[in-house]
């Protein structure tokens, strides 16, 4: 007859799993704090004025209307692999305040809107849109967003194939 059968420790896995919990439960806490810090950093960015003058807010606490950041991109390097003839729209985000402005360039050279290149900025974003790419589209690509505090560069590279299959 066994006699040393072990019971199962549930009180430890138990305790155990309502540790493990309690530390996800702060650090989700933890991620919408941050989040919304951010949110509230970006809406402040976006409603301050140019103005130096401090305004008193409710509660008789001084702010200062005027919130500067240098720009910013989310990303700042990419790949594109678009086949021939297709659209392709490379977007990105931008943060910083004043708003900054944005230009396009490939291979250092500054894109000009036509039938077939279109750029499209709104506040905190920017898109170069083509439609159908050609070999004469591929290249480097790069976006600079300036403001009085900075400057920032995304770039991204396009390779332009032929269309998917071929004939031998």
């Amino acid at each position: 007859m066994l006699t040393n059968i072990t019971q199962p420790r549930i009180p430890e896995t138990y305790s155990l799993l309502v540790k493990v919990a309690e530390s996800l439960g702060q650090s989700l806490a933890a991620k919408i704090i941050i989040d919304a810090m951010h949110d509230a950093a970006r809406h402040l960015a976006t409603t301050a004025t140019s103005s130096s003058e401090e305004s008193e807010s409710e509660g008789g606490i001084k702010i200062s209307p005027s919130l500067t950041l240098a720009p910013t991109f989310e990303i700042s390097k990419e790949t594109y692999n678009i086949n021939s003839g297709e659209n392709v729209t490379i977007h990105t985000q931008i943060e910083g305040a004043p708003c900054s402005k944005v230009e396009w360039f490939k291979e250092g050279n500054h894109i000009e809107e036509n039938d077939q290149i279109s750029i499209i900025t709104t506040e905190g974003h920017t898109q170069l849109v083509m439609k159908k790419v050609g070999k004469n589209n591929a290249g480097v690509y790069s976006c600079i967003a300036t403001n009085p505090y900075g400057t920032a560069t995304y770039q991204c590279t396009i390779h332009v194939t032929n269309q998917g299959w071929s004939m031998f």
